[in-house]
C-alpha cells in the first residue's frame, strides 16, 4: 500500500510539472487521514479516491475529492524587549497589575493613525503592553520599506513579561504567509524605538522564528536605534516620549509637561510604572545625546529609529 501511495504521488507531481496547471490549497475532508512531511502530504478519504498532494506555503497539488481552506496559517514566535520595564530578569507588568492598559488598542492617534479594533476583555497576568507590529516582504532589510508591507498588516499585539508577541488571546499570532521574498518584521511601541529584524523571520517547522534578544545585531542598524540592557540581553531604547523616531530634547519637554502624574497610561512613563516620575527622566537622560534639555542648544542624536520608511 505504501508504495502505491508513493507512486500516485508521483505520478500527480509529474503531470502537474508537465502541464503547468494553477494550483489551489485545500485540505482533505473531515473522513479521513493523511501523512504529511515538510512540504508534502498524502491523503486518503474514508470511502473516496485516494488523494495525493504536494504543498508550499500558499499552494497545493491534488487528485480527488478534497474542500478549500486558503493559505496554510503559520506561528509567529518573535521576542523582543523593551528597555524601560525590563528589570534585568523579565519585564515589569505594573500597568497591568494597576489595570491602566487600555482595554482598546492604543495607536489609533498620533503618529500612527491605526485604525485596526482589537480590542480584549481582560488581559493576561503577564502581558507588559500593546506593540503594533508589521511583516514585510523584501530580498532585504534595507529594501524593507512601508510599500513592502504585507496585506492585513499591521496589527496591535500583545507584548508578555518575557518578550513573547502574542495574539489578543495570549497565544502566538497565525498568519499566512504571502511572501514573495523574505519576510521582516517591524516592532513600534508607545515610547520605544521602532525596530526592523535585521534578518528574515527563520521558517521552522509551522512556525516562523526570530529573536531580538540576544545580538546587537538582530536589530537592522544595530547600535544607532538598538541597545545592550544588560549583560549580553538586547532591547529596544526607551524615551521615545513623543514617538517621533529618534530620542531628542522634545521627548524631555514631553515628560516634563506630564511629570507628576500617578495611575496614568502615558507616553512620557518610560519605564511603564504607570507613574511620571524622576525616574523616566533618567530612562530618557541615559539615551539622550548631548545638548541642555533646558536651552536647547545644537543637540546630537543618540539614538535614532532605523526602520526604512517609504522611499
Amino acid at each position: 500500500m505504501k508504495n502505491i501511495l508513493i507512486s500516485v504521488f508521483m505520478i500527480i507531481l509529474g503531470l502537474a510539472q508537465a502541464t503547468g496547471q494553477s494550483l489551489s490549497s485545500s485540505v482533505v475532508s473531515t473522513a479521513g487521514s493523511f501523512y504529511d512531511q515538510t512540504g508534502s502530504s498524502l491523503s486518503v478519504t474514508a470511502g473516496e479516491t485516494l488523494i495525493a498532494f504536494h504543498s508550499t506555503d500558499n499552494h497545493s497539488l491534488s487528485a480527488g475529492f478534497q474542500q478549500s481552506y486558503g493559505a496554510l496559517l503559520r506561528a509567529l514566535l518573535v521576542n523582543i524587549l523593551l528597555e524601560g520595564p525590563y528589570n534585568g530578569t523579565d519585564m515589569g507588568v505594573a500597568l497591568n497589575n494597576d489595570d491602566l492598559l487600555p482595554l482598546n488598542q492604543p495607536f489609533n492617534i498620533s503618529p500612527w493613525f491605526y485604525t485596526g479594533s482589537e480590542s480584549v476583555t481582560n488581559f493576561p497576568a503577564t502581558i507588559v503592553d500593546w506593540l503594533l507590529v508589521e511583516l514585510r516582504d523584501a530580498d532585504a532589510p534595507q529594501n524593507a520599506d512601508e510599500t513592502t508591507t504585507l496585506a492585513g498588516w499591521p496589527k496591535a499585539l500583545l507584548l508578555d513579561d518575557e518578550g513573547n508577541i502574542l495574539d489578543l488571546d495570549g497565544n502566538p499570532e497565525q498568519f499566512a504567509n504571502t511572501a514573495e521574498d523574505n519576510l521582516y518584521i517591524v516592532i513600534r511601541h508607545r515610547n520605544h524605538l521602532d525596530v526592523l529584524s535585521n534578518g528574515p523571520l527563520a521558517l521552522s517547522g509551522n512556525n516562523y522564528t526570530y529573536d531580538f534578544t540576544d545580538a546587537i545585531t538582530k536589530a537592522y542598524g544595530g547600535t544607532l536605534g538598538y541597545k545592550q540592557i544588560a549583560s549580553g540581553v538586547f532591547g529596544m531604547v526607551a524615551g521615545d516620549s513623543d514617538a517621533d523616531g529618534e530620542v531628542s530634547v522634545l521627548d524631555f519637554s514631553t515628560w516634563a509637561s506630564q511629570f507628576g502624574g500617578s495611575g496614568v497610561y502615558s507616553k512620557a512613563d518610560n519605564d511603564l510604572d504607570g507613574e511620571v516620575s524622576v525616574l523616566d527622566f533618567s530612562k530618557w537622560a541615559i539615551n539622550f545625546g548631548s545638548g541642555n534639555p533646558i536651552n536647547s542648544p545644537e543637540e546630537q542624536i543618540k539614538y535614532r529609529s532605523q526602520v526604512p520608511e517609504k522611499k
